[in-house]
């Protein structure tokens, strides 16, 4: 395979997951390099620590399978600091 098909390769995959990544409200990270590597694990685990599960009951009792669109809004306060939020788009009903 020739050096740009591979470059090709990466690049689509990084993109495959990041929408991944998008899709389930996470985050991806690519590194080149122990340092980078080492860098990616320390904001990881910043997140990881900073992260917030709210909890949430539908209106919308139906056990039918469908898809439920969710959007996550956040009031902020003159006093708190810029906020990130990353959330999937929705969810499937349970079916059970």
């Amino acid at each position: 395979m020739s050096e740009k098909a591979e470059q090709r390769d990466e690049i689509r995959g990084q993109m495959i997951l990041n929408e991944i990544a998008r899709l389930t409200g996470g985050r991806a990270f690519f590194v080149n390099s122990a340092s980078e590597l080492e860098e990616a694990a320390t904001r990881m685990a910043l997140e990881l620590r900073h992260q917030y599960s709210p909890d949430y009951a539908p209106t919308n009792q139906r056990r039918d399978g469908k898809w439920r669109k969710i959007q996550v809004r956040v009031n902020r306060s003159a006093w708190t600091p810029e906020l990130i939020v990353r959330t999937r788009d929705g969810y499937y009903a349970a079916t059970f």
